[in-house]
Order: C-alpha cells, then sequence, then structure tokens
C-alpha cells in the first residue's frame, strides 16, 4: 500500500481495488486493502478514469463494484491492517509465490489473502483433515497453504478452468516441497466435481461467483460428515449489501441464502478480507 507523507486515509476498500501513486495514476493492484489518501485538507477525489479501469477489473472477476463506503464501515482499514500485523505472515514457498504473485499477476488481490490462508490452515491443523478440495487455483497460494499444513498423506485436489493460471500454479507446486501433496485438475469445476469420488474434509471455494449457488449444491454430497466448507468473498466489495443486480452478486447472494437455510447446516459468516462462510453439517442433524 502506498505511504505518502502528509495525507491522511479517508476510506479503504477489499483487497482486488487499484490503488493510485503519488499523482493520482492508476497502478498496479494492491494484494490486500486498498486506502484512498488524500492531502490534509484537500478533496477526496478519485479520477473518472480511475473507476472506469476500476469497473472494468470487476466486471472480468463477474462482480459489482458495490458500496465501498459500506464496506468501510463494516471493516474498518485500521482494524484490517492491525488484524494483518497481528497474524503470521506468509514464509517459505508460500511467501515466495505470495510476492511472485503481488508482483506479476494480472490481478493479484485474486489471491489468497493472509486472513484467509490462515484461517484454512487453522481449521485443517485443528480438524485433522487429510483430504482438501479447492475450486479455484489461481497461482496456488491457497493450495500450498493448505498442503503444507497437511500430514504428509495428506492430498489436497485444486481446480482451475483457465490454462494459463493452471500453468503457473504447476509451476508453483513443482517448485515446492509440498507440490507432491496437490492434486492440480485444469477444466471445468463443475465437471470436474461431479467425477470426484471420496469425501472431503475440507472444501474452499473461490472462483467464479455466480456459480456460488452450483458449486455449493455438487460439494455438499462430497463434504465428509465434520467436514468444513469455506467460501469467500460473500461481501463483493459491499456489492451484497446493497440493490446490485450484477450476476456475480446475485450468485452470492443466493449462496448466502441457500447455507443460512439448509437446515442440515451450521454456519457463521466471519468479517475477515472480504468476507468467508464457513458451513458444516448440523452436529445433531438437522434444526
Amino acid at each position: 500500500m502506498l505511504a505518502t507523507p502528509g495525507v491522511t486515509t479517508v476510506w479503504s476498500g477489499p483487497r482486488w481495488l487499484p490503488r493510485l501513486d503519488q499523482t493520482g495514476t492508476l497502478c498496479q493492484s494492491d494484494c490486500a486493502w486498498f486506502s484512498r489518501r488524500v492531502g490534509v485538507g484537500e478533496p477526496a477525489g478519485i479520477s473518472t478514469r480511475s473507476w472506469e479501469l476500476l469497473g472494468e477489473q470487476m466486471t472480468e472477476l463477474g462482480i459489482g463494484a458495490g458500496n465501498l463506503d459500506l464496506m468501510s464501515d463494516l471493516v474498518g482499514s485500521s482494524a484490517a491492517r492491525y488484524a494483518e500485523d497481528h497474524t503470521s505472515p506468509f514464509d517459505g514457498p508460500v511467501a515466495a509465490v505470495a510476492a511472485w504473485t503481488q508482483g506479476n499477476a494480472r490481478w493479484p488481490g485474486m489471491m489468497s489473502g493472509l486472513l484467509e490462508a490462515r484461517l484454512l490452515e487453522a481449521l485443517i491443523v485443528v480438524g485433522g483433515a487429510r483430504r482438501v478440495l479447492e475450486i479455484g487455483t489461481f497461482t496456488g497460494v491457497g493450495a500450498l497453504t493448505m498442503a503444507a499444513a497437511l500430514p504428509p498423506d495428506g492430498r489436497v485436489m485444486t481446480v482451475e478452468v483457465e490454462a494459463d493460471r493452471a500453468a503457473t500454479a504447476r509451476r508453483h507446486f513443482d517448485a515446492s516441497p509440498y507440490g507432491s501433496r496437490i492434486e492440480l485438475i485444469v477444466g471445468d469445476a463443475l465437471e470436474t466435481i461431479a467425477g470426484l469420488e471420496g469425501s472431503f474434509d475440507l472444501v474452499y471455494i473461490d472462483a467464479w461467483k455466480t456459480d456460488y449457488p452450483a458449486y455449493y449444491d455438487a460439494v455438499l454430497p462430497k463434504l465428509a460428515k465434520r467436514g468444513v466448507l469455506v467460501a469467500d468473498n460473500l461481501f463483493l466489495g459491499g456489492a451484497v449489501l446493497g440493490a446490485s443486480a450484477e450476476d456475480g452478486t446475485v450468485g452470492i447472494r443466493e449462496f448466502a441464502r441457500r447455507v443460512q437455510q439448509d437446515e442440515q447446516m451450521h454456519n457463521v459468516l466471519l468479517t475477515i478480507g472480504d468476507g468467508v462462510m464457513l458451513a458444516w453439517r448440523h452436529p445433531a442433524g438437522a434444526r
């Protein structure tokens, strides 16, 4: 995040937003949070072209821009930074891949954030998970984080539809001592899930937002009895809190509704990153 002397932060947004340099020019996206900074006493402005580029980026990701002020009210930038400052940083091979992603990926904010990654690690360690399914690989940060937390005989199956992204992730897996614990599948997630056998102790969804309801329907029968489902981007930069009718926003809202109303499940929506939903089977079998 850009630090400029003599300025103040007036709001912040979720981690896929672009940032501006000291001249107000749009530059590479932040990996975590973007704060619009202005000189003390100056108007809090952002160029029209910056908003246009932001819209193009979020459209490509299948989401709406949302109400960014609501997101600031929901999870303040100071609290988010404090949380990251008190979370174990990426280390080893995962840190190397995270750094490569931020410096080279077109949309580095699509990488699993630090808070989300450590949450996934904790769930694996505490739950004793051995078999993990990830929908949406990107550059491999999430898969590597989870693979490192697994026992030597544990496995992560990760599905990526984009061949170029999959090739990048495969290079990162091959260079990691945990790469042998990861099976990368290139193809459509729904078609792939239908053909998978067995059950999974942890399922992590971070892919095309429009398809979240379909992902839920597809993975639920394959979730282990004591398994946990984790889904990222449940706030969509605040879009779900407003009236946006973008396909991705509608998909996330429907996903959240299905989880909330599923009598066989318990769930919690965490206000970390861009919103992380955890869901697991009701201990008593039904509400």
